[in-house]
Parts: C-alpha cells; sequence; structure tokens
C-alpha cells in the first residue's frame, strides 16, 4: 500500500508535529557545533544530542498514522533501509568485538539505526509537495547561513567561538560546524540544489524561491571557498554542472561571455582555496598515498579490520597485505598516510567493514542515483517543475559522492545529513514516477475515449451498446 499521489488537503495533527521536529533537526544537523554549546548540558544529562531527540519524536508522530506502517510493510523505496540494516549486524559486530559490551560502546551502531529512523521521516513527510517545499526551505536557509559565516570568518575576520581554528594562527572557515570538512560536506549538497534552481527558468516543483536559492548558493560557494576545502568545492562544481546538463530545455541561456566569467571566478576559487590552505593541491598526500597505503588492506581483509585506525595496527595489516599481493609499498608513503586517516568515505568503511562494507555503501549510493536518473529518462512525461527538482536532487547527490571522496563520513559512520539527502531523493524520484504513470494511463484513457467518440466518418467508431 503506498501514500497517495495527491496529498489530502489539510495535514493531520501528528503530521504537522512530525514536521515541526524534523525541521527543528535539521537545523540542528546543519549547525552541529553552536547547538551543542548551547545544549551542552542537555547532551550530557541525556547522552544524545538534542537534534537526535527531535528525530524520535518526528518519528513518535509518524508512527501513530496508518500510512507510516503500511509503507513500513510493503512500501517502495525501502532499499536503503535494507541495506543499512545489513550493515547494522556488521557494525554491530565490530563494535562488539573492538570495544566490549556497554550502551556506550555501541554508539556506531546507534549512530546507524538513528540514520535509518531518520530516513524513514524524512521519506514519509517529503511525499507531499507542502512538506517538501518546507523541507528544502529550512535546508537551503541553514546551507546559505552556514556558508556565509565561513566566507565571514575568513574574508572580515570574524571569528566565531566554536571553530576549531578560533585561537589558533592557522585559520578556515567553517561556518556552523567546527572545521572546514564538515562544514564542506553539510553544504556542498544543498548549495548545488540551490544552483540547479537558480540555473534554470521553470521554477521547481515545490519551490523553495529563487531568492533563497540565490543566497544558498552564494553563501555555500563562497563558504566553500573560504574554508579552503577543495573537496567541497569540486562536489559543488560537479553537482551544478550535472544538473545543468539535466534539466535541459529548462535550463537558463547563458552567454559565452558569462560562460567565460563563470570559468574564471571557479579558477579563482580555486586558487583563494589554496591560498587559504597554504598547501598547494599537488602536495595534498591524500590523492595518492593513502590509497596507495589502505587500499591493500581493503583487498586483503574482506570482512574487515574493525575501527579504529591505530598506525601500528595499519602497519601491522599492510605487511600482511604486502605478503599476500606480492607488492612492496614505500614506508615513507606508508608512515606518512597512516599519520592520518584514510580522509575517502570508501577506504575508511572498507578499512573498517570490508567487502560487506563496501558493498552495502555502494549499493546504497547507486541505487539512490539509478532512481533519480531513471524518472529524468526521455518520454517519463514528467512537468517542467520536477524535471527541474529532479535534476536538482540528482545533482545534490552527486556533489556529496564528489566529497565522500575526501572525507571519511558516510551514511555507515554517522553522518546522518546524508540520510535526509537520500530521503528526500529517493522520495521525490518515487513520488514524481508515480504522478508521471498516473499522467500517462490518464492520457491513454482520454485516447480511447476520444476514439470511442469520434464520427465514424473520420475513422473513428462509435462506443459500444450494452444496453441491451
Amino acid at each position: 500500500m503506498e501514500p497517495p499521489i495527491q496529498a489530502p488537503r489539510l495535514r493531520s495533527a501528528p503530521e504537522r508535529m512530525a514536521l515541526f521536529f524534523f525541521c527543528l533537526s535539521i537545523i540542528g544537523f546543519m549547525a552541529q557545533a553552536p547547538v551543542s554549546m548551547v545544549a551542552a548540558g542537555f547532551e550530557s544529562a541525556t547522552g544524545a544530542p538534542i537534534h537526535v531527540v527531535f528525530v524520535l519524536i518526528a518519528a513518535a508522530c509518524l508512527m501513530t498514522r496508518p500510512e507510516t506502517i503500511a509503507w513500513l510493510i510493503a512500501g517502495k523505496g525501502r532499499e536503503t533501509l535494507a541495506f543499512t540494516l545489513l550493515m547494522l549486524f556488521m557494525v554491530a559486530y565490530w563494535d562488539a568485538s573492538t570495544w566490549g559490551w556497554g550502551l556506550r560502546k555501541y554508539m556506531r551502531s546507534i549512530q546507524v539505526i538513528v540514520g535509518m529512523v531518520l530516513y524513514i521521516v524524512a521519506f514519509l513527510l517529503c511525499r507531499r509537495e507542502d512538506n517538501l517545499r518546507t523541507v528544502l526551505r529550512v535546508w537551503l536557509v541553514m546551507a546559505g547561513i552556514s556558508g556565509s559565516i565561513s566566507a565571514m570568518e575568513i574574508f572580515l575576520g570574524v571569528p566565531v567561538p566554536w571553530s576549531v581554528y578560533s585561537e589558533g594562527l592557522r585559520h578556515k572557515g567553517g561556518g556552523l560546524e567546527y572545521s572546514p570538512v564538515p562544514f564542506s560536506f553539510s553544504v556542498a549538497c544543498p548549495t548545488a540544489i540551490a544552483a540547479t534552481f537558480v540555473l534554470s527558468r521553470a521554477r521547481p516543483y515545490a519551490d523553495p524561491g529563487r531568492v533563497l536559492s540565490m543566497f544558498t548558493m552564494i553563501g555555500g560557494l563562497a563558504g566553500t571557498v573560504a574554508s579552503a576545502s577543495r573537496s567541497g568545492l569540486l562536489g559543488i562544481v560537479a553537482g551544478s554542472a550535472l544538473g545543468f546538463l539535466l534539466v535541459g530545455r529548462e535550463r537558463r541561456a547563458i552567454p559565452v561571455m558569462t560562460l567565460g566569467g563563470i570559468a574564471a571566478g571557479l579558477a579563482a576559487a580555486t586558487g583563494i582555496s589554496r591560498f587559504v590552505a597554504k598547501q598547494g593541491i599537488s602536495g595534498d598526500a591524500r590523492l595518492y598515498e593513502t590509497w596507495a597505503a589502505y587500499f591493500p588492506i581493503v583487498l586483503t581483509n574482506p570482512m574487515g579490520a574493525g575501527p579504529g585506525l591505530a598506525p601500528q595496527k595499519s602497519l601491522t595489516l599492510l605487511k600482511q597485505a604486502e605478503i599476500m599481493l606480492s607488492i612492496k609499498v614505500d614506508p615513507a608513503v606508508a608512515s606518512r598516510a597512516f599519520s592520518i586517516a584514510p580522509h575517502n568515505a570508501w577506504l575508511t568503511i572498507g578499512y573498517a567493514y570490508g567487502w560487506v562494507g563496501l558493498f552495502c555503501l555502494f549499493s546504497v549510493y547507486t541505487i539512490v542515483l539509478l532512481r533519480g536518473l531513471l524518472v529524468l529518462a526521455p518520454g517519463s512525461r514528467l512537468e517542467r517543475g520536477e524535471k527541474v527538482l529532479m535534476s536538482a536532487l540528482v545533482a545534490g547527490h552527486v556533489a556529496y559522492l564528489g566529497h565522500s571522496g575526501f572525507h571519511n563520513s558516510s551514511i555507515f559512520s554517522g553522518e546522518m545529513r546524508a540520510f535526509i539527502a537520500l530521503a528526500i531523493l529517493t522520495s521525490v524520484a518515487i513520488t514524481l514516477s508515480e504522478r508521471a504513470k498516473a499522467r500517462a494511463r490518464a492520457a491513454q484513457a482520454q485516447r480511447i475515449e476520444d476514439y470511442h467518440a469520434a464520427d465514424p466518418r473520420t475513422g473513428g467508431m462509435p462506443a459500444p451498446n450494452h444496453s441491451h
């Protein structure tokens, strides 16, 4: 049983409450650093961030609706939950093997469970256009604010108390996060979505507003430059470029001179990024050395090596991998690589949870991406605004994937914002696919009706008479 394509005119009380608390949780996840500072007492007393509590309250509200139970039993879009459940067994096993017993020692497992609950809440709420519009507005507002704060930290010299660089000589923008890397991950997806909206002539389905989209695009891009996150910049550019291509005829006409200006601006942004980072791109060990050192370990440990990236543990595993694969990794390269984390979601999950973890992560990201692209396939009968929205969400997903190449976090390592993005993309893809199919059925029925109603002399035939 699936929720109807056309949403009821009025939201039920439980749904309104669920939407309210879900939006509060988005604010918390997008502003984790200041929220944690303000709600430190609550988190210390309960052992959970306040925005996680908001997610659980939203889920409890939705569980009072029969539609929620029906979807959990036989709804579409539950593939992410299935692979996440499989992954949960791996995470719980390694939590028990590595840390022993105790509730706090199962923190990673608990995070995965919260991610599943968050996915359910986001998916079900975003089936309605008005709910989706509210969620998009909150998400884009928080991304724009975070990006603007990151830009002010660097370009205006305004420090924020929660930044890890607030009292140091080395300084980068972190927005509403403690440090630049999680900041750029948090804004990459909504910035690419906003950029696709801005570059489109038609207004998207569940339109959050052109002014808001412009604010988020500019703020997110400026903040990412200030954070010196080249991977974040790469994700935004790759996602926005894909969104620009996917909207097709709905894209804005951009003169060649404007395209040249955009290219020059991106080149300047990359240069500023490098200047802020005080490091050339070619000098970043993550581009090669972490792959050279960690990938052999992933290949030779199909069940994973467990969480924890202690250098001595990694060196031991690398020596075993060298023997098994008959290879030799430069000790200097290995030493530098093991002094830092992999800074790559795929290597991090493969190292800790082996081939099973990689299979689950790859399956989730691929299925969601393909579902979005299939909805955009030619002949899908999407309306103009629906095509723009779907293109933007796919662009945001690609922005996350691009940034994941330089960031440890993923849906299986506690990154809740990725669960939100996956749920919205899946929910909208299913909803728009159903709407397109309904239009196709209606068009087919209309053609049949017109055929039977046509005058026989024009080539049609009268409708059959069954009265006798």
